[in-house]
Parts: C-alpha cells; sequence; structure tokens
C-alpha cells in the first residue's frame, strides 16, 4: 500500500487511520505508520508544525473525513497542545473512532478528555496493532 500524501484520497476499500503526533514525536509517528503499512493497513500522519488559520485545518478536515480511526499520540510533548486537543475534538464532532497511544505519561497526567477515552500504552502498541489487522481485514 502506498503511503497517504495529504490531498491524494485513500482507496474506500483501505481501512485508513489518521495518525496525530507533535513534531517532537515524528520517529514515533514514523514508526507507527510503517508498523501499520506492515499490517495492511493505509495510514497518513500529522507533525504539529502548522499554526491556526493555514492550510493545515481545510487539509486535516479532509483526512479526517476519509479516516476511518483517529489515533492521536500523546507524550510530554503533546500532552498539552492545543492542535492535539484541536484534532481530538474534531474527530469527535465526526464520530470518529479515537485511540490515543500514550508514550510515557502516567494516568494522572492524561488531560480528562483523554481519560475519557480508551486508550493504549505505547508497550501494548503491538497487540493493538494485530488486532486492527484483523479489523482492517474484515472491512
Amino acid at each position: 500500500m502506498k503511503k497517504r500524501v495529504a490531498g491524494n484520497k485513500a482507496p474506500d476499500t483501505t481501512y485508513n487511520i489518521f495518525i496525530s503526533s507533535s513534531h517532537k514525536d515524528r520517529d514515533l509517528a514514523r514508526d507507527l505508520a510503517r508498523r501499520l503499512k506492515e499490517a495492511g493497513v493505509q495510514s497518513t500522519y500529522s507533525e504539529l508544525t502548522l499554526s491556526a488559520g493555514s492550510k493545515y485545518e481545510k487539509m486535516f478536515m479532509e483526512l479526517l473525513k476519509d479516516a476511518d480511526e483517529i489515533i492521536p499520540i500523546l507524550s510530554s510533548n503533546s500532552v498539552d497542545n492545543f492542535w492535539m486537543m484541536f484534532e481530538i475534538g474534531a474527530a469527535s464532532s465526526l464520530r470518529k473512532k479515537i485511540t490515543p497511544v500514550v508514550v510515557g505519561l502516567e494516568k494522572q497526567d492524561l488531560p480528562p478528555v483523554i481519560k475519557q477515552l480508551k486508550y493504549i500504552n505505547y508497550d501494548k502498541l503491538s497487540d493493538y496493532i494485530a488486532n486492527l489487522e484483523r479489523r482492517a481485514q474484515a472491512a
């Protein structure tokens, strides 16, 4: 499967994940995208580097509408990031499945909105991807 690039439509038959991360966590996002690709899951990821009012908002909404699921990567680099919360809120308003991946944070460090979601600790990501692979094949 080809890596999804902003503005390109993913095939309708592919389970599609949007990965949201801080630019400081880009290596984690790239690793997750690689692992998803190996599992047969289409993904694209954002690196929270653009400012409010940019073309990013429109591009993000287009990508999010096409996504079956959003996976925000939450770490000390992003837990208080405005764009991360914006993306989670936008995904929620579109009734998208949101599965945060938590890296190096304790439950008490998470924002209340994340505590309400079923999140995954990074060390359990392999199990989630295996489950996701089964769901993607069934979709």
